[in-house]
């Protein structure tokens, strides 16, 4: 009785709030948080227990009511606080011995019922029903969620990366990848809290990664028992990461890192030691390594909670573009890089690439091997020279250029020696993504001849905040500047406004949990300079994504010192599985794609970590559409109304993965 008087309190609290404009009856929240299993006392254990065994006979004794036709709220006693806080789930996304005989008991009980109506019941009976099943079970586990596990050895699996190899194995693991859903491996185990995970990892999460196994590694990771220990440098950096950077400040005083320079890419990163100097100075760094490459350690700079991001651009059957848009870095980095590749391929080819995707003013670092660095720096003053750029600091084997703020300076011969690529500069992101490269030079230096978007803001926040001067370039202006600017403002307070409430209603111990975020549809970025604004700090990074069939604003995105990818969603990311805490789509799936739903929430599940959330903002029957497809995955679903309210056409559907491996 007392449960019924407190929802029916709920219910008006909620309805009244709403009728004042407020979003709060978007984000319903328990009121207790799970206790934390390494200080839960023995009647803490009872409490959960019994809560637990209470809902699950509630579920066992009448049917989950199939969701309103006009996209009403779901009835789920859950709401958001269930999905985030009720303690079904543990933070790894498991279920505990003791949760799961009680689900088992639940479910025998009322078996005929759920035969009828897999797709209806409630996504915590549906998870901890597979995850009963015994292992092997294969048949049974696709039967009931609609999807295959894959095999074992495709635990790591990137399906895109895959597709490029001809030979019968990688062919096989195409079709099978492509097919089927990546389980969580029976060990993994949910990375360490950040801040801990900068220098800690679990062996087990990365047990198959190329640059552990490799000698490489042997200097800055250190493995003890099931734990892997970073240190703060490398072969690179033998007095740490930290001194390194230093040691450039010095060489170039213009750097200014944290201010001027915010964002970087840097190339071969290794374990990410320099991702985390970076960030204590106030820098983004954005790792890539080739794939199928000894050096690749993406997995481990992402297990310790930092942006890292494969490619298959540079390799020796693809020679591509890089999926960022024009003048996007303010430094670009390579330290024991492969740089033979950069000085051979058709002439110096990478490193026009290379001067398409940094800022103008911005920085090129090199740091090599001294037995290298002889043979490499007379054709690297030669191959740079074409394109104007000027060396600005050298020491050791560190050297630094620059290149030109004034693309157009007279002293400057690039247009004599270096053609101008025809390529249309605005539209969407078709005019980088896949695109062959060229042994010529986009020309785009419109409004940028006099001053760089290095010089324009040089305080970070103001570069979050102020319109950047390319955002008139994503839109044919046609004599409505103001009008730009004005939706700009706005989407960004928009997202203010949004993110609060996320924040707020994630909680404090849950916000630790999560670090490693992405946006599957950026926009202009609002929601990542929201959550980069928030006082007290938020420390999570988002990862960006502009759709390549979207209209273009990641220069924009960029601009605001912003890291993100043109990317097509009917292909997979180029991330290893479980590599984010939290995926986020507002307005995404009901935009017209060349690919089913299913397949685009397929990419999200292997994406996501197991425990973590997902966020999709759209039209009430998308919603839908996504969460029937959700429960298929066996993830936890609810449906609450978005600002607009009950009878409002958009919904908020709040996910968690669930481990039923």
């Amino acid at each position: 009785m007392i449960s019924i008087i407190m929802s029916c309190i709920w219910v008006f609290i909620s309805h009244t709030l709403l009728q004042g404009g407020t979003e709060l009856s978007t984000l319903r929240v328990a009121a207790a948080a799970p206790v934390d299993p390494e200080i839960r006392s023995s009647s803490h254990e009872v409490v959960l227990l019994e809560s637990t065994r209470h809902l699950l006979l509630q579920h066992s004794s009448s049917k989950t009511p199939a969701p309103h036709p006009r996209g009403a709220s779901s009835s789920s006693s859950l709401g958001f606080g269930g999905v985030l806080t009720e303690g079904i789930l543990e933070l790894d996304g498991s279920l505990s011995e003791a949760q799961l005989l009680q689900i088992k008991t639940a479910v025998e009980e009322n078996d005929d019922d759920d035969e009828d109506n897999s797709d209806e019941g409630d996504i915590s009976t549906a998870s901890s029903s597979a995850a009963a099943a015994s292992p092997g079970d294969d048949v049974m586990i696709q039967e009931e969620v609609g999807f295959a596990p894959c095999p074992a050895y495709l635990r790591d699996a990137i399906p895109a990366h895959h597709n490029n190899n001809s030979d019968d194995t990688s062919e096989n693991m195409k079709e099978t990848s492509s097919s089927c859903v990546i389980l969580v491996p029976p060990l993994y185990v949910r990375e360490f809290r950040w801040p801990l995970s900068q220098s800690q990892a679990w062996l087990q999460n990365v047990v198959n990664s190329p640059l552990l196994h490799s000698k490489q590694a042997n200097s800055w990771v250190e493995v003890q028992s099931s734990t892997i220990l970073f240190h703060s440098g490398g072969p690179m950096y033998p007095f740490g990461a930290g001194k390194y950077l230093e040691h450039l400040e010095q060489l170039v005083p213009g750097l200014a890192l944290g201010e001027k320079t915010r964002v970087v890419l840097d190339f071969g990163c290794g374990t990410g030691s320099l991702s985390v100097a970076m960030e204590q100075r106030g820098v983004t760094t954005l790792c890539v390594a080739l794939s199928q490459s000894e050096e690749d350690g993406i997995q481990l700079v992402l297990e310790r909670g930092y942006p890292g991001i494969l490619t298959n651009s540079f390799s020796d059957s693809i020679l591509v573009r890089l999926p960022y848009p024009n003048q996007a870095f303010d430094l670009l980095h390579c330290a024991a890089c492969n740089i033979s590749s950069w000085l051979n391929h058709h002439d110096g080819m990478l490193l026009l690439e290379a001067d398409r995707i940094l800022h103008s003013g911005g920085f090129f670092v090199w740091t090599v091997d001294v037995s290298l660095q002889l043979q490499s720096l007379k054709e690297m003053e030669r191959q740079l020279g074409r394109l104007c750029w000027k060396v600005v600091g050298r020491a050791g084997t560190v050297t630094v250029w620059q290149k030109p703020s004034n693309i157009t300076d007279v002293e400057c011969h690039l247009r004599r020696d270096i053609p101008v690529c025809l390529t249309t500069r605005h539209g969407s992101g078709s005019t980088v993504w896949k695109v062959p490269l060229q042994n010529c030079i986009d020309d785009d230096t419109e409004g940028m001849t006099t001053t760089t978007v290095l010089e324009e803001n040089t305080d970070w926040k103001i570069r979050l905040l102020n319109p950047p001067r390319r955002l008139w370039q994503t839109v044919p202006a046609l004599g409505i500047t103001a009008a730009i600017k004005e939706v700009y403002l706005a989407d960004f307070n928009y997202w203010v406004y949004i993110t609060d409430f996320y924040v707020h209603h994630f909680g404090p111990r849950r916000i630790l949990e999560i670090r490693n975020v992405l946006d599957m549809n950026a926009v202009y970025g609002g929601f990542a300079a929201a959550l980069a604004l928030k006082t007290p700090q938020i420390h999570w990074w988002v990862l960006n994504v502009v759709p390549i069939d979207a209209p273009d604003r990641l220069q924009v995105i960029f601009d605001r010192s912003l890291i993100g990818v043109y990317h097509d969603w009917c292909e997979s990311l180029d991330e290893y599985p479980r590599s984010f805490d939290l995926i986020h789509a507002s307005r995404f799936f009901s935009a017209p794609r060349r690919c089913s739903i299913r397949v685009m929430v397929q990419e999200i599940d292997r994406l996501l970590r197991p425990g973590g959330f997902a966020l999709i903002r759209d039209h009430k029957f998308t919603v839908l559409e996504v969460q029937t497809i959700a429960r298929k995955l066996h993830w936890k679903t609810t449906i609450d109304d978005m600002e607009s309210g009950p009878m409002g056409t958009d919904k908020l559907l709040h996910c968690q993965k669930t481990r039923w491996s």
